[in-house]
């Protein structure tokens, strides 16, 4: 699948959209490898339209780490005593982390537990060609 294609494909907003999507083995992770390619892919090449999807999310990051945990445990995430994380390395994050969650699919890959809300998006969101 060519780049340009990938992220006009409807079925990349959807979780579980390929096949290595799903629980990972280490009970702390989550699955989302299709979510975190379609994040890179917004907000390296798409940023406008990332910026526009971003402008209908509302609420505030609850520090639950879990976005932290998507395939794997970020290195740079630290859990704090009182059961918030953040991040050792907030100043330098990559676009993708900056600003997740892009779309109501990515609050899906934490299993629903960010306090991030969208208003007026649908569950799978199709970007302008």
């Amino acid at each position: 699948m060519s780049d340009s294609n990938l992220l006009e494909t409807t079925d990349l907003f959807a979780p579980g959209s390929l096949p290595e999507d799903g629980p990972t083995a280490e009970p702390r992770t989550y699955g989302g490898y299709s979510g975190k390619v379609r994040r890179f892919m917004l907000t390296v090449f798409r940023l406008g339209e990332t910026d526009r999807l971003i402008a209908q999310r509302e609420g505030d990051c609850n520090r639950c780490g879990r976005c932290c945990r998507i395939g794997y445990v970020c290195p740079m995430l630290e859990e704090l005593p009182d059961g918030s994380s953040r991040c050792r390395a907030y100043s330098l994050r990559p676009p993708n982390c900056r600003k997740f969650p892009i779309v109501p699919a990515d609050v899906h890959d934490v299993d629903g537990m960010c306090s991030y809300t969208f208003q007026g998006l649908p569950a799978a969101v199709t970007l302008p060609r």
